[in-house]
Parts: structure tokens; sequence; C-alpha cells
């Protein structure tokens, strides 16, 4: 990967000389290097479908931003670097199939496992430190999710659940170890009731449990739900209402854990929301030309 032109070139910019940033002329390309596998099956009896798949990839000369805080000045300085050590490996199965002799019932589950070599540069801003640490951290991510859903004519019921375990783990100073788990479950439908509405909703608990933060050890209820209906002869035209967190239970301020172990904040996210959808379908048949006398 190429670098961007204003990373190489000898500039310093200080108008905010509390934060001041650095370029590095001498920054080499960024390599990457991926082998990927997979396997499948598949069977129209009972819609049998069988997956496993698997990834290993490693960066070269990563590019990271050095931070250095000076607790004498107060300034902050950033300039980029090339770090090398990032790689990782993942494994991943999924299988679904009906499971009675009508096809109406369907089960499905996936399961991935991976591991994350994570390589960046730190300045801890608590210490007395005056250049700049490599940090190594070791992330191990296990995911699952499972759902049973009931299909009967234009009508689908599923309840369906998810869970990922992350732990972090890192012999820097300083580092907390981190052994959380985000888990959701609940309900989705769709299918058609009176009048010629349909609707498609979906009611979900989402949960965190085990994070060092304790504002990040959280519960909230979602509720989404949609009602549409078609118009018009041939029903080209739809309507379509969708009320996104009906509950009002989710934050516009949502904390997360990168791989470096660090809280990243997101704000002025917008999460509950309506929103009126108008969609006209054309639909436009190309005409036969009418054959010549000459051509039969």
């Amino acid at each position: 990967q190429m670098r961007d032109a204003s990373e190489l070139l000898d500039i310093t910019d200080d108008t905010n000389p509390l934060f001041v940033r650095l370029s590095s002329a001498g920054l080499k390309n960024s390599r990457s290097h991926d082998i990927n596998f997979s396997a499948g099956y598949s069977n129209m009896v009972h819609m049998q479908n069988y997956y496993f798949g698997g990834n290993w990839n490693v960066q070269g000369n990563s590019v990271a931003s050095a931070t250095l805080y000076d607790r004498t000045t107060g300034i902050t300085t950033y300039k980029p670097l090339n770090i090398s050590g990032n790689w990782n490996v993942s494994a991943n199965g999924r299988y679904s199939r009906n499971i009675d002799k009508n096809d109406h019932w369907e089960l499905a589950t996936r399961l991935f496992l991976s591991y994350r070599h994570s390589a960046d540069y730190i300045s801890d801003t608590r210490s007395e430190a005056t250049q700049i640490l490599r940090s190594v951290v070791h992330n191990y991510n296990t995911s699952t999710y499972l759902h049973l859903k009931y299909m009967y004519k234009k009508t689908n019921v599923m309840a369906e659940g998810s869970a990922n375990w992350q732990v972090q783990n890192s012999d820097r100073n300083n580092f907390s170890r981190v052994s959380a788990v985000d888990f959701n479950y609940g309900i989705k439908a769709n299918g058609p009731i009176m009048w010629g509405l349909e609707y498609d909703t979906d009611i979900k608990m989402f949960s965190r449990r085990g994070y060092n933060d304790s504002s990040m050890n959280d519960d909230y209820l979602i509720w989404n739900l949609s009602l549409s209906k078609s118009l018009l002869k041939g029903k080209p035209l739809t309507l379509r209402l969708e009320i996104v967190d009906l509950l009002g239970q989710r934050s516009n301020v949502q904390n997360t854990i990168n791989s470096q172990g660090r809280t990243e904040t997101w704000h002025n996210s917008v999460p509950r929301y309506a929103l009126l959808h108008v969609v006209y379908k054309f639909n436009s048949m190309a005409r036969k030309k009418p054959a010549k006398p000459d051509e039969g």
C-alpha cells in the first residue's frame, strides 16, 4: 500500500501549540499477506447447508500514529511511524437446515474463533515516560449465533440469540486485563395483517458483562417496527413507515474497546427516529417490432 504524500513531506503542524503533528519522511509502504480457505456442502433436501472456513493475515510496515505527551509542558506530539507485528488468524463454521418434514421449521447456527496479535505505539500519560513505547496486546474472540425460525405462507417468526466473548491481555505496564461478554436475544417477525398492511418487527435485549468500566456493563431493550402497504393497480406504489428504537432505550453515546484495550467513545448518533419511505416501481416491457413482409 502506497503512503499518503502528505505523510512524506517534511512538515510540522503546530497550528494548535498543544497538539503538534510531525511528518515522517522515512515511512515505508505497508504490506499485507492473506491465506484463505473454505469448504461447503448444500443439499436441497430440507435445505441443508454446511460451511467451514479459515483466514490468516499478516501486515508489515503498518502505519501507527505514535503519540508522546510531555507532562512538563502539556504538549502532545503525533507522528506516523511504521510498525510490524500485526497478524491474525480465524476460523468459522455455519450450519442450517429445515428440521421438520413440511419444511416449516429452520435451525441455523454459527461459530467464529479468532486471535489477533495487535502491535501499536503508546505513550502512558500517567507516567514520566519520555519516549514512545511499543505495545502488544493479545486479543481472543469467540462468538456464536443460533436461531429457530418458523415459516408458513407469508408469515415468518424467528427466535434468535448471539454472544461474543472477548479476552484481552498484555505485558505492558498499567494494562487492565479484559474478559467480557456481549450477548443479545430476541424475536423477529414479519407478514401480512389487516387491510393489506404488512408488518416487520424485531425486539431484542442487548447486554454486556465483565468490562472494567462499569458504565459499559449495561442492558437495553430495542424494539424496531415497520408497517407497509402497496397501492394502485399492480401495486407499484409502496408506503412504509419505519420506527427505530420505539422504546427509546439506546443512548447516543456508545463505548467500545479497540484491539489495544483502549476505550473508544462515539457521540452524535441518532439512536431513535421515524422514517417514511415512498417507493414506486417502474416496469416497462420492451415492444416487439412487427416482422417485415419479406421476413415472413
